[in-house]
């Protein structure tokens, strides 16, 4: 697809050192999930972080936050956020 050319593109030349996955068909999150996973070594060891492509900003702090809140024993941790207007 012509998006995700143009997002491998933008990643290779602003983020240096990242892995890109392809999920080559649309089967929803737990697939991409796994295309994700196989893509890392076997040795590969650490927290991974799934947010969807249409998430509203994420600043840095809250990502790293939730990966603590894993690695200090919950098994999971789920970001969400409520509208001002709510």
């Amino acid at each position: 697809a012509p998006g995700a050319l143009m997002v491998r593109e933008s990643v290779q030349t602003n983020f240096k050192g990242v892995t890109l996955a392809e999920q080559p068909e649309q089967r929803g999150t737990g697939d991409a999930v796994a295309c994700g996973l196989a893509g890392l070594p076997d040795a590969w060891r650490g927290t991974v972080i799934v947010a969807y492509g249409d998430t509203p900003l994420l600043p840095p702090e809250t990502l790293l936050a939730a990966a603590r809140r894993v690695e200090e024993g919950a098994p999971l941790c789920v970001v969400g956020m409520r509208p001002a207007d709510a």
